[in-house]
């Protein structure tokens, strides 16, 4: 079984988060940078993550990250998150416009790294989570990010394709 850290939990993130503890996975923790998880999204998940800075040197406790931030700042997070590693986690982002290379820093340091976009617009987090059931995942990267991004698509009733 698998422990996540979600890095950006905003709606996409927050989704996820939510979908993967309903779904009886193991969120670890949650990293933020402008604005702290709230409350109301934190109680939907089970367990108690540990809620941290993004800017903290912190190594993320999960064996499967996801950087799930806006497009624009994926670049940035790698980079951070890159001097941080530690082990051989597996890294996927979920952007629909690039592909797994904006993570090269990563794999360079190791990890193994994918995308996972799941084609649904998501305008909340507790609502979103319930959109993952039925909906395609399109996946792409390295054989280990693949294999964890149709873990997670399975695990939230998706339906992952390359």
């Amino acid at each position: 079984m698998h422990r996540f850290s979600i890095i950006g939990p905003g709606r996409i993130g927050g989704a996820i988060a939510i979908a993967i503890s309903r779904a009886g996975g193991d969120v670890a923790d949650i990293f933020y940078r402008s604005q702290r998880p709230s409350d109301e999204l934190l109680s939907h998940i089970s367990g108690e993550p540990d809620v941290v800075h993004f800017n903290e040197a912190v190594e993320p406790a999960g064996d499967v990250i996801l950087i799930t931030t806006a497009d624009q700042d994926i670049d940035s997070a790698a980079g951070t998150l890159a001097k941080n590693i530690g082990g051989s986690p597996v890294v996927l982002h979920t952007s629909g416009s690039l592909s797994s290379d904006v993570l090269a820093c990563l794999r360079g340091a190791g990890c193994a790294v994918g995308s996972m976009h799941p084609l649904i617009s998501i305008s909340d987090p507790v609502g979103g989570a319930e959109s993952f059931r039925g909906a395609f995942f399109c996946i792409e990267g390295d054989a280990a990010a693949i294999k964890a991004a149709e873990h997670i698509a399975d695990l939230l009733g998706g339906r992952p394709f390359t």
